[in-house]
């Protein structure tokens, strides 16, 4: 896809935004280290947001702290495209197993010794429906998670339409 349409792409709800925004491996590439490896993009790349309106997403800021963009997506300092219903972001980051008698991982994904490399894609609507794509970089599976993520980065795109 061309650097003119990356940030254009269409979508219908949560998950479609996700389906779509998925697509960001081949125009990532070419906005910003075009010829780099996906292990390279996944390894270095800024996160992006994306504003919805109608059928569409609006790359409206990157940077390399989720949290810093939420913030200023929330606080009013990213303009929100006209029509805006939803956020998305595209991220890169560390899985980590979690443990079935807690539900939660041991210690930060990104120490745990068995870490995976991941890219997600989260979409939250202004009603608080959410949808996620995890990739795993070394198998190339995918996991879907539709509104049931926990931990710091949900909450805050939970937040993310809140004032």
């Amino acid at each position: 896809m061309s650097k003119g349409k990356a940030n254009k792409i269409e979508a219908a709800d949560v998950r479609g935004c996700v389906d779509l925004l998925d697509t960001v491996r081949g125009w990532h590439a070419a906005e910003n280290n075009e010829g780099a490896s996906l292990a390279e993009l996944w390894a270095f790349s800024p996160a992006s947001l994306h504003g919805l309106t109608g059928t569409h997403a609006d790359k409206v800021g990157a940077g390399s702290d989720v949290y810093d963009l939420l913030d200023d997506w929330r606080g009013g300092e990213i303009a929100r495209p006209e029509g805006c219903y939803a956020v998305a972001l595209v991220t890169w980051g560390w899985a980590a197993p979690i443990d079935p008698a807690t539900g939660e991982t041991e210690g930060a994904p990104s120490e745990h010794p068995s870490r995976r490399r991941v890219r997600l894609v989260s979409c939250v609507d202004h009603d608080g429906r959410a949808f996620s794509r995890i990739h795993f970089a070394d198998t190339g599976e995918t996991s879907d998670d539709e509104g049931e993520a926990r931990g710091p980065l949900a909450e805050a795109m939970a937040a993310a339409f809140t004032r």
